[in-house]
Parts: structure tokens; C-alpha cells; sequence
């Protein structure tokens, strides 16, 4: 298992952001070129942290590395502050958290790691405030997520809710 932690200047959330993420790392059996040169697309976990949390809650406070060793997945982990995955237009100078993780954060990932981009390997999960925004991504971009874990979540009467109340822009 390797552990990627690094920083980037992004555009929807105005500033530097942390990420944090696991990869599969060189199997025994086989020798670097063999394992880094295969061209392998990995599945990918797009896991979300809570309310007063960041991208390191998920290996500090889990056991989320052995996990994604033994299913041979990447496993990516976002600081989203407490923005509830929402955009926050009137806030600072902008912080569009709800597009960073489609808009941005997904084509860095897709570009500079083994990751794959199909529907049917990519899943998202979160933590409390993660949950929910988990619920916003896999409810509005069915088309990216085969699957999503809404961990904790404050109980939410999901049929009294409308259209706009699942939109990224929306700070509940």
C-alpha cells in the first residue's frame, strides 16, 4: 500500500486543498516494470470525512488501508472543511466544494494515477456530513457512481424533500 498525501492550487474551492490517497502498491511477485508499466486501471473509493474532520480522519481514526489492500482499490480521501460537499459562492471568495470533487478533483485523480474512470468502478462513501454529501454526488451524477454508502447520517425525510434540495449549491 502506498500512501499519496498532496496539495494542489484548485479553482473551485479558491486556495490550496489537501487530499490524501491510497494506492495498490508493488506486488511481491512481480518486478517494478512489470507492476507500474502494466497499464492496470484500479477501482476507486471516493470516501468522504464529516463535519470538523479532513482527508486524514479515514486513516488516522479506520482501518480503511487494509481494507483497500486486501480489494486491490484506490481510495481517495478530500478536506472538504464544513461545507457539507455544497457550493458556497457568498463565502470568502467562493468555495465550490459540491464541483470540486466531479469538476476538478476527479480528472486530477483520473490523470495522474492508476485510476479508472468507468461508472462501474468508481463507488463513494461518507461519514456523517460525508454521507450527505455522498447522497448529493451518487443522487446527481448516477452516471459516475456504481454504488454509495451514506454512513451516520442524520435522519433526513428524503419525500419531503424537492429537486433543489439535492443540487451541490444547496447548504443542507
Amino acid at each position: 500500500m502506498a500512501l499519496v498525501q498532496f496539495y494542489h492550487e484548485s479553482r473551485y474551492l479558491k486556495g490550496n486543498q489537501q487530499v490524501w490517497i491510497i494506492l495498490p502498491d508493488l506486488a511481491k511477485d512481480k518486478t517494478p516494470k512489470e507492476f507500474y508499466g502494466s497499464g492496470k486501471k484500479y477501482k476507486v473509493l471516493w470516501l468522504l470525512h464529516g463535519t470538523f474532520g479532513d482527508a486524514s480522519d479515514w486513516v488516522r481514526k479506520s482501518n480503511v488501508e487494509l481494507y483497500a489492500i486486501e480489494r486491490d482499490l484506490i481510495v481517495v480521501m478530500p478536506s472538504a472543511l464544513n461545507s457539507n460537499y455544497s457550493n458556497w459562492d457568498g463565502y470568502m471568495m467562493g468555495y465550490s466544494m459540491f464541483d470540486y470533487l466531479i469538476e476538478e478533483l476527479m480528472p486530477i485523480v483520473y490523470g495522474w494515477f492508476p485510476a479508472s474512470n468507468k461508472r462501474e468502478d468508481n463507488f463513494i462513501a461518507g461519514l456523517s456530513m460525508g454521507a450527505r454529501g455522498c447522497i448529493k454526488y451518487a443522487v446527481n451524477f448516477p452516471e459516475k457512481f456504481a454504488g454509495a454508502a451514506a454512513l451516520s447520517q442524520i435522519p433526513t425525510n428524503l419525500s419531503n424533500m424537492t429537486e433543489e434540495d439535492f443540487q451541490g449549491d444547496d447548504p443542507f
